[in-house]
């Protein structure tokens, strides 16, 4: 048992030791894809949350990290917006050189609100949604030394985010933005 204990101990300890903590903010670009898509625009949001990077060598780590995103898309008949709000939960796996990364995983969004704004009124629609989206994130982007870092996203939706089974509307959402990451335990990059 002691054995066990102090190996957890020192993993524990290790991951620390190459692990940051950073912050992510950007601009989102959504629209909705799919069969019942049809007349859909793009709607320009924002996006922000942490993010807990760990190294698992010198050039792969895993990044978990909880996003709020403003997502949606515009009727490009009657210009109404429907905005949908999420928390999106994703796993990166990325690959790092020299300051670049590239990287992909899989990404659970919870859904926050959902409401149709035709610039004079506003409708609740969170009923007419599922509550969860699962996507598939695509991520590039540079990180200088001292932390700070710019990127560029593609979450492409996977599965359908109308709460009727005979529609088929998934979203797809492009992000550009900054990071700063904080390296805990003097890690260095």
């Amino acid at each position: 048992m002691k054995k066990v204990i102090l190996s957890l101990c020192v993993v524990t300890i290790s991951l620390i030791a190459t692990a940051q903590i950073g912050i992510r903010a950007g601009v989102n670009i959504s629209n909705w894809n799919g069969d019942d898509a049809d007349g859909a625009k793009s709607l320009t949001g924002f996006y922000v949350g942490a993010q807990y990077m760990v190294a698992i060598n010198e050039k792969f780590s895993i990044v978990p990290e909880a996003v709020y995103s403003m997502e949606g898309a515009k009727d490009e008949a009657s210009d109404v917006k429907i905005k949908t709000d999420f928390i999106n939960v994703a796993a990166m796996f990325r690959y790092n050189s020299s300051g670049f990364y590239i990287g992909t995983g899989p990404q659970l969004g919870f859904l926050m609100s959902a409401k149709a704004d035709d610039g004079s009124n506003t409708m609740d629609l969170k009923d007419a949604f599922k509550s969860t989206n699962f996507s598939w994130a695509f991520g590039l982007g540079y990180e200088m030394k001292n932390g700070l870092g710019i990127g560029a996203r593609y979450n492409l939706g996977l599965s359908s985010i109308a709460d009727d089974s005979n529609t088929d509307v998934k979203t797809g959402v492009f992000q550009i933005g900054l990071t700063y990451n904080f390296k805990l335990g003097g890690a260095a990059k």
